[in-house]
């Protein structure tokens, strides 16, 4: 998520990334995809089976089919980990394993591990009954599926005066299941730790554990590398659009044309693209709701948690006061993360 230059009261506005979000288990499950037509020419491993790969992603298999016996192993599969900024750290055999699942259209194995959308807002439901001093759960807007938006506020009980908020944003990208799980740990932290007690006084926390439910429960029921929204525009057979390419600041640059996709930067202009940046900025209802909530006043601080690349993302450097800050907060959160762990500008990602 890209926002405008923040002001001196600023404390965060960081991206943090993970490794991949799937924990294996045993077998794939049977195939689900959008399309059940597969290849006659190319199979793919999954876990220790052979299964046909789709029709539709023929095409790429012959680059990857080295030795030209129809099968692709994991071997040759993690070559597409090669395509990757070198400047990410991700653990190839699960990214491997789920390009695996998206070339023969079946789950993840690793997909009861993780709740649905359904019981990820179950979850916050209970934590605000639990709560009720501390914590209120408020929707925010509808996707295009119908699913609601959700935050929780969170804000130590009995005080009055208004206090600097913290966004913590998660799941924007559907595929990226450890991020919401990550904001729910979060949630329990905040309230039943008692060591976090003076966070709550002196901040209050406004909490999105699951930005994107639609893509979400996509990418758990049908396609698990699946990235962006499920908004079908009228006008296109393509679905979805990539929410955090989404916000309005520098939605497109001066020179990247609107009807040409040669010149694309930051963001691509096809809407079959996994970082279709959408029609216009701010189009999807889910951006629209959290550009309403990140706009509220005495929002100071921002926390857009991802799954991919152990990296904590700062914005580009601003003011030294600023700069200094960002550089020591992530700093703290490098010390707490381990040292798999490295910061970097977004724009040395982007």
């Amino acid at each position: 998520m890209k926002t405008k230059r923040p002001g001196l009261v600023t404390l965060l506005s960081i991206l943090i990334l993970s490794q991949a979000g799937l924990a294996e288990v045993v077998r794939p499950q049977l195939p689900v995809s959008e399309t059940t037509e597969y290849s006659q020419r190319y199979t793919v491993q999954v876990g220790s089976e052979r299964l046909p790969m789709l029709k539709r992603f023929e095409r790429g298999a012959k680059d990857l089919d080295r030795n030209r016996d129809g099968f692709l192993s994991n071997k040759e599969l993690a070559k597409l980990a090669k395509d990757l900024p070198g400047n990410l750290r991700v653990d190839v055999a699960d990214y491997t394993l789920g390009i695996a699942h998206q070339f023969t259209g079946t789950l993840s194995t690793f997909r009861d591990a993780y709740p649905s959308a359904q019981e990820i807002e179950q979850q916050l439901e209970a934590i605000a009954n639990d709560h009720p001093e501390s914590a209120m759960l408020a929707p925010l807007g509808t996707t295009s599926e119908g699913r609601t938006l959700w935050t929780l506020k969170i804000r130590s009980p009995g005080l009055v005066r208004e206090r600097p908020r913290i966004a913590i944003v998660a799941g924007l990208h559907a595929r990226e299941w450890i991020a919401p799980q990550v904001a729910l740990a979060t949630i329990r932290s905040l309230l039943d730790d008692p060591k976090n007690s003076d966070l709550l006084e002196t901040f209050e926390f406004w909490i999105v554990a699951l930005a994107n439910p639609d893509g979400y429960e996509f990418s758990r029921n049908v396609n698990p590398m699946w990235r962006k929204n499920r908004h079908q525009a009228k006008d296109s057979t393509n679905v979805g659009v990539d929410l955090n390419r989404n916000f309005p600041f520098f939605f497109r640059k001066q020179d990247d044309s609107e009807s040409d996709t040669e010149d694309d930067w930051g963001a691509s202009d096809h809407p079959a693209s996994d970082q279709y940046r959408g029609p216009s900025q701010g189009s999807e209802s889910e951006t629209q709701a959290l550009i309403d909530l990140l706009g509220r006043k005495g929002m100071t601080g921002i926390i857009d948690l991802h799954g991919f690349g152990c990296k904590v993302i700062l914005p580009n450097k601003g003011h030294r006061i600023e700069d200094a800050i960002y550089l020591q907060a992530s700093q703290d959160m490098l010390d707490a993360l381990g040292s798999d762990y490295e910061a970097i500008r977004y724009s040395d990602l982007y």
